[in-house]
């Protein structure tokens, strides 16, 4: 093999995690994607900037062979703006249900608006992740819903429709994202997005513009933000 595209999807776990097996792995995999990650004769592909330029600056990556393209797009034709519901306004979170997606902070903010009397309802969708470490149990999310924070839809494939049924997105990621398609799907069904300030997030949102960005972390930002 002469000519090689490798074509990382965000940084992931390792390099976004808190957890002592994130804090052990991660100069592991630096030094694997030092040596590994762009031999002779290879290009590297890149979601978003921030990415990119940290993977120049480490070594890893020439950057003569680092390209940026910023996702693989979604399908306009399933992911098509339609009305928002009336009512009640209805806020969504979609990913998949480990920490690092933000879904606690989400849940936080949802508990600081609620109190402030904000009348909104606050969903999250997504099954429970068997493989992951960092994954949120089950037992957690049916806490939050018996005591009336949110609405917990467990795994769908119906995402168009999910989307279309909300008036807001949101995804308080700090896991190193590619570039998340979710966003993506939100906006081509016309609804605006409240996001992190994080890689990835900062592709897809132009804060002001097609939705909010605000600091990872942060449920108080986050509650002003919805």
């Amino acid at each position: 093999v002469t000519k090689v595209v490798n074509a990382p999807v965000g940084m992931g776990f390792v390099f976004a995690g808190d957890s002592l097996k994130a804090r052990i792995l991660r100069p592991v995999a630096l030094l694997a994607l030092k040596r590994l990650l762009n031999p002779s004769g290879s290009k590297v592909v890149f979601e978003n900037d921030d990415d990119l330029r940290e993977m120049v600056r480490i070594g890893a990556v020439r950057r003569d062979a680092a390209v940026l393209i910023r996702g693989a797009g979604v399908d306009i034709e399933r992911y098509a703006p339609a009305p928002e519901p009336t009512g009640v306004p209805v806020v969504l979170f979609a990913a998949r249900l480990i920490w690092e997606k933000g879904v606690g902070v989400f849940v936080n903010a949802a508990r600081i608006l609620r109190a402030q009397g904000v009348e909104a309802r606050f969903l999250v969708a997504g099954g429970v992740d068997h493989e992951s470490s960092s994954a949120v149990p089950e037992s957690q999310l049916r806490d939050w819903e018996a005591e009336g924070t949110i609405t917990w839809l467990g795994a769908r494939r119906d995402m168009a429709r999910v989307i279309a049924d909300c008036n807001l997105f949101c995804l308080p990621t700090h896991y190193r994202e590619g570039l998340p398609k979710v966003l993506l799907e939100a906006m081509a069904c016309g609804r605006a997005c409240v996001a992190t300030d994080a890689p990835g997030c900062r592709e897809a949102i132009t804060d002001g513009d097609n939705g909010l960005l605000v600091p990872v972390r942060d449920a108080d930002a986050l509650a002003r933000a919805l």
